[in-house]
């Protein structure tokens, strides 16, 4: 493993991981990455080399981290999963001490890990958003999600009439959230800001088809009211690094129900449009000005799997 690299990936196997990796390394980024499978068993290693790391939820954590960032001296992080993502905001401020950054952390990051208090958020800065159910029986259609993330495994469950709320987890509604389920087109949009806040890229991906919660079919739209309405949210929340934002659009407006301030699984597809974020938000922590290329508005992408042979 070489010493000064200057970005270290965490959760850097999974798909999220992999395509921050393939945009970072292919710009001539110097990267290792950690993840909690075994490091022959880690696909990111066609990018860079790459550590088997201890749960985030691991007490032993914080400390392994800490020993990585010592002998890599790494200029940045970049948390590409929730779990990840929370142990490491307990540790910002002993990483800014070496000037270590941290993609996504801000004022509000916490709050984004939990649900209910991201609708708060949205609700309190006119962001439009989803009714929050506070009593049961909840009326049709609406929505059970996970409160907090990063703890656990995520889950969704929608309730468009009485044969689905067989499916609902009544016993564990207190780790829940309900909402209004609103019907229309589901869009993820990848925001970049700079640690000003500073709005640079607002890139939309239309998710056309999802499989377990990984998007397979997507196409970068230029949508103009869910880029203004994202300006709008990344400048009033304090958004800073790459975000990823999703929201329901139909004809009565956009309608915002989660911030997850990391990349996204399908960055690989804002990327492929001539938006690489990862390098352009490096590039912003030591320029002042950042051009940043128009996305090639269109763009489709299709995921397969591939497999990466070796001895």
């Amino acid at each position: 493993m070489k010493h000064r690299i200057d970005v270290l990936v965490a959760g850097s196997g999974n798909v999220t991981g992999q395509g921050v990796l393939a945009a970072l390394t292919d710009a001539g980024v110097t990267c290792a990455g950690y993840d909690q499978c075994e490091e022959q068993a880690n696909a990111a290693n066609m990018f860079c080399d790459n550590l088997q790391a201890p749960r985030a939820a691991d007490p032993f954590y914080q400390h392994w981290v800490m020993g990585l960032v010592y002998s890599m001296n790494p200029r940045v992080i970049i948390p590409s999963n929730d779990h990840d993502l929370r142990a490491l905001l307990n540790m910002t401020d002993e990483l800014s001490k070496r000037g270590i950054v941290v993609n996504g952390a801000g004022d509000y990051t916490g709050c984004f890990l939990d649900k209910l208090s991201t609708s708060k958020l949205f609700t309190e800065y006119s962001i439009d958003t989803p009714e929050v159910l506070e009593t049961q029986p909840y009326k049709h259609p609406y929505v059970i999600r996970k409160r907090h993330v990063g703890v656990g495994r995520k889950f969704t469950y929608v309730a468009k009439n009485l044969d689905d709320d067989d499916a609902i987890p009544w016993n564990r509604l207190h780790e829940c959230v309900a909402t209004r389920f609103v019907e229309g087109q589901e869009y993820t949009i990848d925001i970049l800001c700079n640690q000003s806040s500073q709005v640079l890229s607002v890139v939309p991906r239309l998710r056309r088809q999802v499989t377990a919660g990984i998007v397979t079919f997507a196409e970068v739209v230029k949508d103009d009211l869910v880029i203004e309405k994202c300006h709008h949210l990344a400048t009033s929340l304090g958004l800073r690094g790459i975000n990823c934002v999703q929201c329901i659009k139909n004809d009565k407006g956009a309608y915002f129900f989660e911030v997850n301030p990391r990349p996204g699984s399908g960055l690989s597809l804002t990327t492929a449009a001539g938006v690489n974020m990862p390098k352009l938000w490096l590039d912003s922590l030591s320029d002042d000005v950042v051009g940043v290329p128009e996305p090639d508005w269109g763009l489709k992408m299709v995921r397969y799997h591939a497999g990466r042979y070796f001895k």
